[in-house]
């Protein structure tokens, strides 16, 4: 065969292969792609807001792509490098929500295909994207644990004045977790922001509480948990010194000695629903008890403390209550010392106050409702005014005796006997206690704040927002009613 020849089949058979080799790998791709055509996907598709990004201004986030959850928000599928910070930041969410929601024990243990659900009600709603000018941005920044002022501001290359001054900031040190902060353009013009509706910051009483309670201070046999920028931060030297006056207290009024590590968690916001009403809870088994530590007055505050030690010290010298009314009443008869000292209204003459407008619940009742002080405050001085009966005509003695029995019984006397009997010595007391005038403003007053209250609990738990000035301004109204003013 010439040389000619040979070119000519070795050419044909090049061809040959390559032929066969192309009809091989569009097999295998109709193969693969029929594979894919056998899967259905029907995933509707969230696009986030495009944001401007310091010294980037024409970078935007990009499309992600979310599965609505029946119960409302979206579902996001961790991807390799993310974090819970960075997925908050992502969505413009508090970190704390998305523990929450999702159960999450440890923060730093996300893995790459898990599961998160992104609360709708914790998602920040944003008005359309203002115009971009070239010398300005529109961006928010949601605040995290350890932020300061100072630190955000270099972060974004703006004075801590200018970060002040757009978000109405007066003190640089009231921080909270999750608070959307408006970062304006680094030369001072003024360049729409995105209007935010963000959710209100409520407390942790459950959960990852070492992240919702990030600040501790260490006491003589028990620690203090707060958040950045609370109440409870400014008054710390205050709660350590309280905390032993309060037990030393309890301890004497119920012949026990209780030494025990206790944690206590001071909340500066209104605690999670369904749990907004609450001004406080212990978890006595873990000694550990949470307090709204509020705008409604020093003494008032005081006085949760006490409650709540209350039970956590009666929990674990008396044993575990089988009466939520006795279990509160004792609460509320050992912790009134420190309500007076400020108020001049006893429990006794509250009680009397409802009694003689004929409001005075039914201790004795199964129905008795005890759900928090704001919104049952009559029934939870009413089992206080019952202790004080029983303290004072058969000894805290017989308290502690019938604290952990499923039927209280005293000198032969059962439960209904004795608060029929509380109720004759109370109406006995007449005006040495109240008067007739006060009566009636009492029970107005009261009558009309639990009814604001409830109105203010049942927005918060189907919306998530709490009117901040309507709060302050019922807790005003309470310190009133409680001092007398």
């Amino acid at each position: 065969m010439n040389r000619d020849k040979r070119f000519f089949v070795i050419c044909l058979i090049a061809a040959t292969i390559i032929l066969l080799g192309a009809v091989v790998l569009r097999v295998a791709m109709d193969g693969r792609l029929g594979m894919l055509e056998d899967k259905t996907f029907s995933v509707p598709v969230v696009t986030l807001f495009p944001t401007s990004l310091p010294n980037q201004p024409n970078r935007i986030t990009p499309t992600v792509t979310l599965v609505p959850v029946p119960e409302g928000g979206l579902e996001y599928i961790v991807e390799s490098g993310d974090t819970l910070t960075g997925i908050a930041l992502r969505f413009g969410v508090n970190m704390q929500e998305i523990v929450r929601v999702n159960q999450i024990a440890n923060i730093e243990m996300i893995d790459k295909g898990m599961r998160l659900v992104i609360p709708r009600q914790a998602v920040l709603t944003f008005a359309p994207t203002p115009s971009r000018t070239p010398n300005g941005r529109a961006l928010t920044y949601t605040v995290l644990e350890n932020d300061t002022l100072s630190d955000i501001a270099s972060q974004y290359h703006v004075s801590v004045d200018a970060l002040m001054s757009a978000n109405g900031i007066t003190d640089p040190n009231m921080l909270q977790i999750g608070q959307i902060l408006v970062i304006p353009s680094a030369d001072g013009s003024n360049v729409p922001a995105p209007t935010v509706i963000a959710t209100y910051p409520f407390s942790a009483m459950e959960g990852n509480v070492a992240l919702a309670y990030p600040l501790v201070t260490q006491g003589a046999g028990f620690r203090v948990h707060y958040q950045r920028g609370s109440l409870a931060e400014h008054e710390i030297n205050d709660v350590t010194q309280f905390v032993p006056i309060a037990l030393a207290h309890i301890n004497t009024t119920l012949s026990v000695s209780f030494t025990q590590m206790l944690d206590v968690y001071l909340a500066d916001t209104l605690f999670a629903p369904p749990d907004q009403a609450l001004g406080g809870k212990a978890d006595s088994a873990n000694k550990r008890l949470f307090v709204q530590y509020s705008s409604q007055g020093r003494a008032w505050r005081h006085y949760l403390l006490a409650h709540e030690l209350t039970h956590v010290v009666a929990w674990n010298t008396y044993g575990a209550p089988a009466s939520a009314m006795l279990s509160e009443g004792l609460a509320v008869y050992v912790a009134e010392r420190f309500l007076l000292e400020e108020s001049n209204m006893t429990v006794l003459q509250m009680c009397r106050a409802w009694q003689s407008a004929d409001a005075l619940p039914d201790v004795a009742s199964p129905s008795l409702a005890l759900h928090g002080h704001a919104a049952s405050l009559d029934a939870y001085f009413a089992a206080g005014c019952f202790v004080d009966y029983l303290v004072n005509h058969f000894g805290m003695d017989a308290v502690k005796k019938n604290y952990s029995q499923p039927a209280l019984q005293i000198s032969g006397k059962n439960v209904v006997e004795l608060a029929r009997q509380s109720r004759i010595d109370l109406a006995q007391m007449g005006k040495s206690i109240t008067e007739p005038p006060l009566t009636v403003a009492i029970v107005v007053a009261y009558n009309k704040l639990r009814n604001d209250y409830k109105t203010l609990w049942s927005e918060a738990g189907a919306s998530r927002q709490v009117d901040k000035a309507k709060l302050r301004e019922l807790d005003k109204n309470w310190l009133t009613m409680l001092l007398k003013k």
